[in-house]
């Protein structure tokens, strides 16, 4: 009916008073409530694991995280690495980072190869 010329309609109003399933307008999702929070743990060798979850963006507390689902709009997350020697500070060039992959579960696994070990 949308793309019929002939058909003419007065509005949301009048196809809602039919019956007929009026689309939602979107529009911008806005700030989300919530913060995204990492946690990298590597307990054995060779092997990460990243722990997404959120926490209130009022009390981003790293501690204390309140959810393993993703956010409302939210496909995954993006993970990016960079392999540095223990003894080297994390890079602050995001330049430096490689992609890694797209996740959309709350725990992703990364193994790396063995000429990587020694590193975090």
């Amino acid at each position: 009916m949308r793309a019929s010329a002939v058909v003419s309609w007065g509005g949301d109003d009048e196809k809602a008073s039919l019956g007929i399933t009026v689309a939602r307008q979107l529009g911008p999702i806005g700030q989300a409530a919530m913060w995204p929070l990492a946690l990298v743990q590597s307990g054995q060798r060779l092997t990460h694991t990243l722990r997404l979850s959120a926490a209130p963006r009022s009390k981003p507390d790293e501690s204390t995280p309140t959810r393993r689902a993703r956010l409302a709009g939210v496909l995954g997350a993006e993970v990016w690495v960079k392999l540095v020697d223990a003894d080297e500070p994390a890079p602050t060039n995001l330049a430096a980072l490689v992609f890694l992959t797209m996740t959309t579960k709350p725990t992703f696994r990364a193994e790396f190869k063995p000429g990587a070990g020694g590193t975090e």
